[in-house]
């Protein structure tokens, strides 16, 4: 019973898991609050209906220029899309997978907490918009293979082409404006998402019913789908291969 929390963990989990966890929780917490000062900006300024949501939240331009500051962001992307996607192309291990997925839900919740902390809403934004669960309702078959495709599309993308810019020493912001087109995809009405860590996060924090419901398959399905689908394309079509891949992670050269 003398024992601390970090100590059972430590003894419970094993040095490498623990870093695992601390890691990942750790990137996808400080991703998740700059995401928010993003959107806040976004807000502010009433450009929501302009901005896509994938450019605050998913952006790889944001992620590069961040880890010029933050080495721990050039290891690995702190999107649970596209570490799924990993996971089927082999590059974690199944019991490694399980402490990714609770770390990146955690991670946003903390994320949240943090944001919360550090600018009180009720002074900067009375109506708290900023952490209002994120219009996302796909009531047709048509509206969930779209954002099926839009994941496919964004995780292919952030796997396949740093390498393919390196390989032909390209610029690596190049992978930015390649991948912009797939953000200013809509469905029904509403931008595409491709972090559906944020998307449980806002809505477990207002417990919002109905349409936000994190099992709903509309919100939190179909970019799992859409993710597993592009582990799938890359593991058959690109698979790793160290003639021809310089990195077995996906990194990002800023």
């Amino acid at each position: 019973m003398s024992k601390s929390i970090d100590t059972l963990l430590w003894t419970f989990l094993g040095r490498k898991s623990c870093l695992l966890l601390a890691e990942e929780c750790g990137s996808v917490t400080l991703w998740v609050f700059l995401s928010l000062i993003f959107r806040s900006v976004v807000l502010l300024l009433k450009l929501e209906l302009f901005i896509p949501s994938g450019f605050y939240l998913a952006f790889p331009l944001l992620i590069q220029y961040l880890s010029k500051y933050l080495p721990f962001l050039r290891e690995r992307f702190p999107l649970l899309t596209v570490r799924l996607a990993e996971a089927v192309m082999g590059r974690l291990l199944p019991k490694e997978l399980l402490i990714v997925i609770p770390a990146h839900f955690l991670g946003s919740l903390l994320g949240i907490a943090l944001f919360k902390v550090v600018f009180p809403l009720d002074i900067l934004f009375p109506s708290s918009m900023v952490l209002t669960p994120m219009s996302h309702t796909v009531r047709t078959l048509g509206g969930v293979i779209l954002q099926v495709l839009a994941v496919f599309l964004y995780t292919s993308s952030v796997i396949i082409l740093p390498e393919l810019i390196e390989v032909n020493r390209l610029n690596p912001k190049l992978l930015s404006i390649l991948i912009s087109p797939i953000m200013f995809l809509r469905c029904n009405g509403f931008w595409c998402h491709f972090n559906p860590c944020i998307i449980y996060a806002l809505w477990y924090i207002n417990k919002a019913p109905g349409d936000y419901s994190p099992f709903s398959y509309s919100i939190i399905g179909s970019q799992i789908a859409g993710s597993l689908f592009a582990g799938l394309f890359c593991n058959i079509f690109f698979p790793d291969n160290p003639t021809c891949w310089l990195r077995r992670e996906v990194r990002f050269k800023s």
